[in-house]
């Protein structure tokens, strides 16, 4: 990951409804040290999944044109890990500070020195 070393000084913000890629990338983030992420742990939703169309139909078609149903098959192909090897799903990723700590403030300051950057943060997180 040598094109992201320098956004190493980069904040994620996450909670409870990152999910998906969102969730992937972050966890990349936090497992290659290249950006703090902040917030409360994500929603979860570590899978992969397609839609495959069979090629064998269960049903052969009933002979009047146009009318044969196409079957298909929705399947989860991959799992996705957090850093500790633990499936993204029904865990999600956890924050490297979490903001239910009393003091996730100081935690920030203590990784960038840069108190203006605690006080966006606290105001994006205060934003609904």
């Amino acid at each position: 990951m040598p094109g992201l070393i320098r956004y190493k000084r980069m904040v994620v913000l996450i909670n409870n409804q990152t999910q998906s890629t969102a969730e992937l990338m972050a966890a990349v983030i936090k497992k290659y040290n290249v950006g703090v992420v902040v917030g409360t742990p994500s929603k979860g939703w570590g899978t992969i999944e397609k839609v495959f169309p069979l090629t064998k139909q269960i049903d052969p078609p009933s002979g009047e044109a146009g009318q044969s149903e196409k079957y298909s098959i929705f399947l989860v192909h991959s799992l996705t890990l957090r850093e500790d090897g633990q499936p993204i799903e029904g865990n999600g990723v956890l924050p490297t500070i979490n903001i239910k700590d009393k003091d996730w403030e100081t935690q920030l300051y203590n990784y960038f020195h840069y108190p203006k950057l605690t006080t966006v943060v606290k105001q994006l997180l205060n934003q609904k």
